[in-house]
């Protein structure tokens, strides 16, 4: 890729006696092979009214030359030139000596979008606000590659927040330069940076800063920066300056004192301390990670002593470091540095690599092809087997099939319970019409109900579909009836079964006045789970199948923990008890398990990396009727609708590591249906088309949109994967149909997800040959062992370039050209 070169320019003038409405500050350390991309993304802002500071810091380099060359071409370019003297002292002159209405930064081996500054600075002066902050994107110089991160949740996205009473954004990644602020904001509050020596993560206090002080600040989820992550002379690759973090957080509580903050931020910058000083603590060793453990104990135990630490915001991994490093500094240290940490380690990649993974099962699906195209290429074979051994001296390391598991620990959730009482009156079979058959015809009435009934409103209302489960019936009713939680009733919608299952239906209703039975001919779950939800009375909800159990503690410990950690939804993990082909296994692991912990605001990583069944979840009634929220009837996959309409209306979650739903998967069950090649996959394409419809009411479209996008990609992979045939191609024509008829919205969508669906819905575009290409290109990808293997994958393609045309589609399968896919 060549760097043209600046071309002189007619930009607003930028004298000393003119405003300019923004600032750009470019600190610059010896970065000339990135620097030219820098500077042109910034003289070419579709924003003309604009000074740019670029202060070079004492390089050693061409980068001064560079920039000179610039400042000639463009009137707008101001240069501070000094000896070296560090990031923070760097940063601090350019803010003494910038003129504008608002400042913002580009780092010099970064770049931005055209329109960035433009968009936020029109958001800024729209709103009225200090500080407007974006996601961004990771960018890798090798392959062009760009992943939009999704740092900001959707809930905090698109109207004016007060930081200080929503704490959410001290805990995301500083990133400061993805944002703008008011100059004369930073210069009231005397926000600057902290002039240490090098660039030892200054923007730390900074942001911290800037959050502690905004009151109206504006959040959008578009992203404009590309933050480069392969320049190996980053600071954030260095793992030199032992103490540096410690005195960006000895900054920060300075400036929370200085400014009276303590109490309202006092347990934010607690749960900072926890978060930074455990991952300094974790790339250093020997005296070094002996001497900051110590400091580090020091300072939570102090925390602690003060009262300072606000366990409501701490996940459940930062409790537990603080404990550990409080009560047993040593103990912590040999955690982490042993095989506890490698683990935690491993986890983590795995998480990353299955986060990344557009579908677990489509991921495997992959490996398998390449596996069946690698054993039916015999001529490739024999011919590589005589190439390797005239090239003995080259060892290639076999390329790994299998994509790990996410695993987690499990921790335990909050026990006590508040407000659990005795049982609650009014259970009773209610006829097909809806009418309670409890004091005529029904099978029990008030005189036969247990003396103990307790006439205070319940709780919890568990809502049980159920349709031909005789032989799993009883279980799952004692699990129900005997919650430690008493307080709950018990709504069982009778769809029409035709073995005994209403019969031990009007038993346990005879014997429980929380039973409540409603009858109906069939006609589908959707159908029976919207009767339960319009009988329910209890401000929360919760679902049971009628072939699984609830542990005895689950409604108390899932109600006990919305309560007290204030969110709108909690979700506990599994136990999974198979009757199912062991192949089929490994995907309802990966589907099922948690992959979050404690307190979260739900973003798009979130509500994408989720299960959506409803029955290892507790639900506000209250959201459900505000929202309008009742499943799509005569559809499958009724869940997945539910699940992403609550969301958009739920702002903090809980997930809650503890298996209290017992999951009893069956061959005979819906799910396993839905991959019989049958046609009933088709539904959950329609499932995304009702989605979309939900978000139009209630004009959620352009908060939501790259959800939106990314779960359609979902929805239609899997119907189509699941389909056969006719089917197939119907299911194939019907999204590109809505596609179509919703263009103006899918082209405002983020450029990778509208790349993904452009590629799964257009198939005609590549040969067999080159789809199987796709096929390995993806899983290579994708796999978290890629890296390892890339010496034997590009060994693979010189050896397979030089066979002969009989080989052919094997050498397609290797030299296609490289498929994106994020």
């Amino acid at each position: 890729m060549t760097n043209p070169q600046p071309q002189p320019t007619s930009p607003t003038p930028t004298d000393a006696s003119t405003t300019p409405l923004i600032s750009i500050l470019v600190p610059i350390y010896n970065v000339e092979r990135y620097l030219r991309q820098c500077l042109d993304s910034i003289v070419g802002q579709t924003l003309r009214d604009m000074e740019i500071i670029c202060i070079n810091d004492g390089s050693t380099d061409g980068s001064l030359a560079i920039i000179e060359q610039y400042a000639a071409a463009d009137a707008r370019i101001r240069i501070i030139n000094k000896p070296n003297s560090g990031y923070g002292d760097s940063m601090n002159q350019g803010l003494d000596s910038a003129r504008g209405r608002y400042l913002g930064i580009v780092e010099s081996d970064d770049w931005a979008e055209p329109q960035m500054f433009a968009e936020l600075v029109g958001l800024a002066e729209q709103h009225q606000v200090e500080v407007v902050r974006s996601n961004f994107y990771h960018y890798f110089s090798k392959g062009e590659l760009n992943n939009k991160l999704e740092v900001l949740s959707p809930r905090m996205c698109d109207r004016v927040v007060d930081p200080r009473q929503e704490h959410d954004i001290f805990f995301r990644l500083a990133a400061i330069w993805s944002a703008i602020y008011r100059r004369d904001f930073l210069e009231a509050n005397q926000i600057r940076f902290l002039p240490t020596p090098g660039a030892s993560y200054q923007d730390t206090s900074f942001n911290f800063k800037v959050w502690a002080c905004a009151r109206r600040a504006w959040f959008t989820p578009k992203a404009y920066l590309h933050y480069r992550l392969d320049n190996e002379s980053s600071s954030v690759n260095s793992k030199d300056k032992v103490f540096c973090v410690a005195d960006e957080l000895a900054e920060m509580e300075q400036f929370v004192r200085q400014h009276d903050l303590l109490s309202e931020l006092g347990g934010v910058l607690t749960q900072r301390k926890i978060d930074i000083y455990s991952w300094n603590l974790s790339r250093l060793s020997g005296s070094n990670a002996q001497d900051f453990l110590a400091f580090m104990h020091q300072q939570l135990q102090t925390a602690k002593e003060q009262n300072l630490v606000d366990y409501s915001i701490l996940s459940e991994d930062e409790k537990w470091t603080f404990g550990m490093v409080v009560a047993d500094p040593q103990g912590y240290l040999a955690h982490i540095s042993g095989k506890g940490f490698k683990q935690r380690l491993r986890r983590a990649a795995a998480g990353i690599s299955y986060k990344l993974s557009p579908s677990v099962r489509r991921q495997r699906h992959i490996a398998n092809q390449v596996a069946e195209i690698s054993q039916t290429s015999q001529l490739l074979a024999e011919k590589l087997q005589a190439l390797e051994a005239r090239q003995s001296q080259r060892a290639l390391e076999p390329v790994g099939a299998q994509v790990p598991g996410f695993d987690i620990s499990q921790t335990s959730g909050d026990e006590a319970m508040a407000g659990e009482g005795g049982d609650n009156g009014g259970g009773g079979v209610v006829n097909g019409n809806g009418d309670d058959g409890g004091g005529g015809g029904g099978v029990n009435s008030s005189s036969s109900r247990p003396s103990q009934a307790d006439s205070r409103s319940p709780l919890v209302s568990i809502i049980v579909p159920v349709y031909n489960v005789e032989p799993y019936l009883r279980d799952c009713l004692d699990s129900l009836i005997n919650q430690t939680l008493k307080r709950i009733e018990i709504i069982c919608i009778n769809d029409g079964s035709s073995d005994g299952s209403g019969a031990i239906l009007a038993e346990y209703a005879a014997r429980d006045p929380r039973v409540v039975v409603l009858t109906q001919e069939n006609q589908g779950q959707a159908v029976a789970r919207n009767r339960g939800l319009d009988r329910a009375s209890a401000p929360y909800i919760m679902s049971c199948d009628s072939d699984d159990t609830f542990a005895p503690q689950m409604c108390e410990k899932m109600l006990a923990t919305l309560q007290h950690t204030d969110v709108d939804a909690v979700f506990c993990d599994w136990n999974l008890i198979y009757d199912i082909p062991e192949e089929l296994k490994h995907d309802v692991d990966e589907y099922s398990r948690l992959k979050f912990f404690g307190r979260v605001q739900l973003s798009l990583d979130e509500l994408v990396n989720t299960d959506v069944s409803l029955c290892n979840k507790i639900f506000k009634k209250e959201i459900i009727d505000r929202m309008d929220i009742r499943l799509p009837e005569g559809l499958l996959f009724e869940d997945a609708y539910f699940f992403d309409a609550y969301m958009t209306a739920a702002n903090y979650v809980y997930y809650l590591h503890e298996p209290l739903y017992n999951y009893l998967r069956r061959e005979q069950s819906t799910m396993s249906d839905s991959f019989s090649k049958g046609g009933k996959a088709a539904d959950y394409l329609e499932i995304a088309f009702r989605i979309h419809a939900h978000y139009a009411r209630h004009n959620l479209q352009e908060r939501f949109r790259d959800f939106f996008w990314h779960r359609f990609l979902q929805c239609f992979a899997f119907s189509y994967d699941n389909l056969s045939g006719a089917d197939q191609q119907q299911v194939l024509q019907a999204a590109r149909n809505f596609v179509q008829q919703n263009q103006a919205d899918f082209n405002q969508a983020d450029a990778t997800i509208r790349k993904a669906i452009d590629q799964r819905l257009n198939p005609s575009r590549l040969s067999n040959s080159k789809l199987k290409s796709v096929a390995l290109k993806l899983y290579t990808r994708l796999s978290p062992t890629y890296a390892l293997h890339r010496r034997q994958i590009e060994a693979n393609e010189k050896t397979l370039k030089s066979l002969n045309t009989a080989t052919t589609t094997a050498t397609l399968l290797l030299e296609a050209p490289e498929q994106e896919y994020r």
